[in-house]
């Protein structure tokens, strides 16, 4: 009788089969796995395409709140606005604002703002804004019928020493 031998390792065609049945298992896997990752890229996608969005209309939203008052227009590239044109929005942004007095305190004093003539001067009420130069003043911009902020009128120059 010949004694046992007790053999250890693998053959050739264990680990073909294996290898197989691997394969098989990995792809069904990948396949019940691919969906909802594909589903979870998508939903990343759309929501930093919704943040880029949100973030772009609350700055747009805070810039036309500190817009001057019937300085905001659209205005088209050609002109027509034609198909394929490009439009712009255009305001002119303020960096602070004011009340003039339109009469006289209850003492009779008071420099008044007169619309009638040209008024070099004129009282504020609260403190006045800060000009560093290069700006502009914007008085009594109101109208009906669009902007009037580059009218003479409404408009002039400003400067530490006004």
């Amino acid at each position: 009788m010949r004694p046992m031998r007790c053999h250890r390792g693998v053959t050739l065609i264990e680990m073909v089969i294996v290898i197989a049945i691997t394969a098989i298992i990995a792809t069904g896997v990948a396949v019940f796995i691919s969906r909802p990752f594909e589903g979870y890229i998508d939903a990343a996608r759309r929501a930093e395409l919704s943040d880029i969005a949100d973030t772009a209309l609350r700055r747009m939203t805070r810039d036309l709140r500190s817009a001057l008052p019937n300085s905001i227009r659209f205005t088209c590239v050609p002109a027509g606005c034609a198909a394929g044109s490009v439009y712009y929005l255009e305001y002119l942004q303020t960096s602070g604002g004011g009340r003039y007095r339109a009469e006289p305190d209850s003492g009779g004093l008071g420099n008044i703002l007169d619309f009638t003539t040209t008024d070099a001067s004129f009282d504020v009420v609260g403190p006045m804004p800060a000009f560093l130069g290069g700006e502009s003043i914007v008085i009594y911009n109101l109208a009906s019928s669009g902007p009037v902020v580059n009218s003479a009128a409404t408009r002039a120059a400003a400067g530490p020493d006004r």
